[in-house]
C-alpha cells in the first residue's frame, strides 16, 4: 500500500437520465449545483456563491430594498447617508445580489 495523492475529476454533465442515476452521485465527492434539490443523495451544505441579482434605482425619500447588497456592502453603506446627503441629492443606485451556486459536500 502506498501512498496515493488525491485524484480531482470534473463532471460537467447535463444529462438528465445519468442525473436520475443514484450511482451517478455516488463516485462524487464535493457538487457545485445552482439548484441542489436535484442531486440524488444525503450532502452537506459548505457554502453559496452569490451573484448578480440585477440593480435598484432608490428615489430621494426611499430606501434601498432589504436584501443583500454588493459584497464589501457593509463599508458603502457607512459613507451611503453622507453621499447621498452632499453628493447625489438622495438618489442611489444598489445593486442586488442573490444566492447563485451551492456547494454541497458527501
Amino acid at each position: 500500500m502506498g501512498n496515493r495523492s488525491p485524484r480531482w475529476a470534473f463532471d460537467k454533465t447535463e444529462n438528465k437520465a445519468a442525473m436520475l442515476d443514484p450511482q451517478f452521485w455516488r463516485q462524487i465527492d464535493y457538487v457545485l449545483s445552482e439548484q441542489s434539490e436535484r442531486v440524488i443523495g444525503a450532502w452537506e451544505s459548505v457554502g453559496v456563491v452569490k451573484g448578480f441579482a440585477g440593480d435598484e434605482i432608490v428615489r430621494p425619500g426611499g430606501e434601498p430594498s432589504a436584501g443583500d447588497a454588493t459584497e464589501g456592502g457593509h463599508m458603502l453603506k457607512r459613507v451611503e447617508k453622507p453621499l447621498r446627503t452632499k453628493v447625489t441629492k438622495s438618489w442611489w443606485a444598489q445593486v442586488k445580489m442573490q444566492p447563485k451556486v451551492n456547494i454541497l459536500k458527501r
